[in-house]
């Protein structure tokens, strides 16, 4: 079992802005209104994007000819990828807040000798 030491407190206090689990809130606030469904109840665009994305690969896979856009292809997988870099970007700043403060978890093997706050 885990207590809440002295140190703990002290080293929460000194090296963990807590300011950055709100920052990490509107993270995923932001993420969320990206992914949402509009005000029509439509899925998000990127979603659009994907599957044209797919058909265009698709026939590139399939035509004998070669009549695709490949110009089209690039733009929208480069776009697509810029998407996601923000989404991704958003996604490792919170997974780094928390384990900024998992950094603080003691071992609950090591024997502490501080005082506890909560016994």
């Amino acid at each position: 079992m885990y207590h809440l030491t002295d140190k703990i407190v002290r080293e929460l206090n000194d090296h963990f802005d807590i300011t950055r689990l709100l920052d990490a809130v509107k993270q995923i606030d932001q993420i969320r209104s990206i992914l949402k469904e509009n005000h029509q109840g439509q899925p998000p665009k990127i979603r659009d994007e994907l599957l044209k994305l797919h058909g265009i690969v698709q026939k590139a896979m399939q035509e004998s000819d070669h009549d695709v856009n490949l110009e089209e292809l690039w733009n929208l997988a480069g776009n697509i990828e810029y998407f996601f870099d923000d989404l991704v970007g958003a996604a490792n700043d919170i997974r780094s807040t928390v384990r900024d403060l998992l950094s603080f978890m003691p071992d609950p093997f090591e024997s502490t000798e501080e005082s506890c706050i909560n016994e």
